[in-house]
């Protein structure tokens, strides 16, 4: 059904950044009519930097950029501005509406700011699944300091020598938390737990909403609750 969507439509917004699927992309590629604007060019996308904080040399980019309001914020002004030229009689409704949106994004990333600054400032640094997490890194004063699976993509395999680094790195900056994401693989993060004695936490969603009612400000807050609450819990102790 949401391949005879996309195939109907006159335009998609997408992630771009080498995120959609193969199969979403090839059905963009046998119809040409079709306007796809990908909203991860838009919006100062973060070069990938690797675990060990290289800058990689090629042009991969992370395309988690919903974990920054502000560049949801810039990808909503795109959407609106592509509606209105789409539907221009319906330009100050999406206009309105666009306005509004922003403000409420604009409140939560004061929310996220105030809930980091509660946290001690020796407890912000954390582990999570895969490489998903950089941007809140990168805007907040929290630390997304490794990953089990050193990638953007979640699907990438773990070898032997990635959960090593993780155990070494782990012991070496006095890591406390694995953040287990709901929609990737944990087995090889719970090994690592093991080895290492450090805590694992689940829930994290990080590319799906958890349900049909969930929209996106709730989804950011029910994430950054989760790692507030938990890094203070493991403070604590």
């Amino acid at each position: 059904k949401d391949l005879i969507k996309i195939s109907e439509s006159k335009l998609v917004f997408s992630i771009g950044l080498q995120y959609e699927n193969p199969t979403f992309i090839k059905i963009l590629e046998n119809n040409p009519d079709i306007k796809n604007v990908k909203l991860g060019e838009f919006i100062s996308p973060m070069k990938f930097v690797d675990n060990d904080h290289q800058e990689h040399n090629h042009e991969v980019y992370d395309p988690h950029f919903w974990f920054d309001p502000i560049r949801v914020s810039s990808a909503i002004k795109l959407i609106s501005a592509e509606l209105s030229n789409l539907l221009p009689e319906e330009s100050e409704y999406f206009n309105n509406k666009t306005s509004q949106y922003i403000t409420e994004l604009e409140e939560l990333d004061t929310y996220i700011k105030n809930s980091i600054n509660e946290l001690p400032e020796n407890n912000r640094n954390f582990i999570s699944s895969h490489d998903s997490l950089g941007y809140i890194s990168n805007r907040y004063d929290i630390n997304a300091v490794h990953s089990i699976i050193p990638n953007i993509n979640s699907d990438v395999g773990v070898n032997p020598e990635d959960l090593v680094k993780a155990v070494e790195i782990i012991n070496e900056l006095d890591i406390k938390i694995i953040f287990l994401e709901n929609e990737t693989s944990n087995k090889s993060a719970r090994t690592v737990a093991e080895e290492t004695g450090i805590n694992t936490v689940k829930g994290l969603s990080v590319e799906t909403l958890s349900s049909k009612k969930q929209n996106y400000i709730d989804f950011m807050r029910n994430n950054i609750n989760i790692i507030v609450e938990k890094l203070n819990e493991n403070y604590e102790q």
